[in-house]
């Protein structure tokens, strides 16, 4: 993941930025919390069952990039911040 001058957008931020790309009614709304829960679940459940999930999942990669998702969204104690998760509503007014 490419991250421009080593920082994720805040919101207001994202915001700006799709309204600047034309788009109207841009409605954002967070959603780090209960996909915080949800990729840290999944994560536990993979690893709960390893055998059968990279069996399902095609290997173990799958598994790793579920541990990365996970630890973004809920990072350790001393990192300021994880990753948010943002539901986006916006209309795009052809001329």
């Amino acid at each position: 993941m490419y991250v421009p001058n080593g920082k994720l957008p805040t919101i207001s931020q994202y915001k700006d930025s799709l309204e600047a790309c034309g788009l109207t009614n841009v409605e954002i709304i967070d959603q780090t919390k209960s996909w915080a829960e949800f990729v840290k679940q999944r994560h536990q459940k993979a690893i709960e069952r390893q055998d059968e999930f990279d069996k399902f999942m095609c290997g173990p990669g799958r598994r790793e990039f579920f541990s990365a998702v996970a630890r973004l969204f809920n990072p350790a104690n001393g990192v300021p911040n994880g990753i948010l998760g943002v539901r986006i509503y916006a209309q795009k007014i052809s001329c």
